[in-house]
């Protein structure tokens, strides 16, 4: 029988492309009728393309797939040092050896994921193939960094954080723990990676602090094609939805007086100015006001409400 073919656990094939080009492809086999095993039969990148770190990027693009057909690990055997160093790089451990006498080597799936949409966004859990995005971010696409708090801006070390955000991954959570953050992503088929938004706490001073305060949202989008289309407003009202389901009371935000952007979106959703710090930052030579924000609830449920049907069509 073909095993792409066979109704159980088919032999399935996707393939990896950079600019309109297919640049490698991979086939596996997820074992649902098991107990989820997904086996990497064939993962190819051609010679052109290699040491582009393509390999890791598409790698995180099929276990987002995985993750979606069911998933619950990935299992292969590997033949060289070099493959060895590389599967090693992105969390697979060697498990046993098989009928055969090859090493396997396996790699835990995270299962703990959270995903919450309306039809302009998808917030979720960070997942691999974020890493890549955050580090391009960082290091070509950083036009957002003019207007994000750029008086913090701290050296960027991209391996360094990739090894450190594969370890955060690696660590089981409670499912039911409350986020403080999420991904956005495009509610469309394509599922476009373009921002996140986060919560942070404030004491009675706004300023920050690791202790009891008020919650605090922000949110970046540096998906430059992505600015004007009303994600940032569909996120920041699908995030204030979720806090508020588990418990927050208030919410306030932070920003600049500079940064026109997002002041803009404040006003949109209902935020009103609660403090001002004169001549609190200096971004770029000018002195600037840092000015907290906090929602105003009757207002904002009415703007809900509104949005929501707007969205929904």
């Amino acid at each position: 029988m073909n095993a792409f073919s066979r109704d159980k656990d088919p032999l399935k094939i996707i393939f990896f492309m950079k600019n309109n080009e297919y640049v490698g492809f991979c086939t596996y086999v997820t074992y649902l009728s098991e107990d989820g095993k997904c086996l990497i039969v064939d993962y190819c990148i051609d010679a052109k393309y290699r040491n582009q770190n393509l390999g890791r990027q598409f790698f995180y693009l099929l276990k987002d797939q995985v993750i979606k057909e069911g998933g619950k690990y990935f299992a292969l055997n590997l033949s060289n040092e070099d493959n060895q160093r590389f599967w090693q790089s992105l969390g697979f451990e060697k498990a046993y050896i098989d009928e055969y006498g090859e090493d396997v080597y396996i790699c835990k799936i995270n299962k703990y994921h959270l995903e919450i949409s309306n039809k302009k966004v998808i917030l979720r859990d960070f997942i691999e193939s974020d890493i890549e995005d955050r580090i391009y971010w960082e290091t070509v696409e950083r036009e957002w960094q003019l207007w994000d708090a750029p008086w913090e801006k701290e050296e960027f070390n991209p391996d360094e954080y990739r090894q450190r955000m594969l370890k955060q991954l690696s660590q089981e959570k409670d499912v039911d723990r409350m986020r403080w953050g999420f991904q956005i992503c495009i509610n469309d088929a394509s599922r476009k990676h373009i921002g996140w938004c986060n919560a942070y706490r404030i004491d009675d001073n706004f300023k920050y602090t690791q202790d009891d305060g008020h919650c605090t949202i922000g949110i970046n989008i540096p998906d430059l094609s992505s600015r004007r289309k009303g994600y940032a407003t569909a996120a920041w009202d699908l995030f204030i939805q979720y806090l508020f389901s588990k418990g927050i009371k208030d919410i306030y935000t932070q920003t600049w007086s500079g940064n026109i952007r997002v002041l803009g979106l404040m006003d949109k959703i209902e935020f009103e100015e609660c403090n001002r710090e004169i001549n609190f930052r200096t971004v770029r030579g000018k002195l600037y006001d840092g000015l907290t924000l906090k929602l105003n609830k009757e207002k904002y449920y009415k703007f809900h409400e509104e949005f929501i049907k707007f969205i929904e069509g």
